[in-house]
């Protein structure tokens, strides 16, 4: 499988203020100065030029439900600790129900 042609960021840099430099009509004449494609500029003039890391999709790290309660992920005793304290919090609850 292909994969695209990676340009540094000193390169996008470059292309993006020769853009902006040139004014209208910037974007067709990088894209004939460059060879790239006017798709790609502009991405990176959207992004001015930054690189943009793209992993792969999902949760963000630290997002769960874990991460939520305070507690840290390699933690079991945290985690069982917590899972004491919501059950007595149960039973507490459950108690002042029956009274009603």
């Amino acid at each position: 499988m292909k994969r695209g042609i990676r340009y540094d960021a000193d390169y996008k840099r470059k292309v993006v203020d020769f853009v902006k430099a040139k004014g209208r009509g910037g974007l067709t004449s990088a894209v004939k100065e460059f060879k790239v494609s006017a798709l790609t500029i502009s991405r990176w003039i959207k992004n001015d030029g930054k690189i943009i890391k793209r992993g792969r999709p999902g949760r963000k790290p630290g997002s769960g439900r874990i991460a939520a309660a305070g507690i840290s992920k390699g933690s079991k005793v945290a985690i069982q600790k917590a899972l004491k304290q919501m059950a007595k919090g149960i039973e507490n609850l459950s108690k002042a129900f029956s009274r009603l």
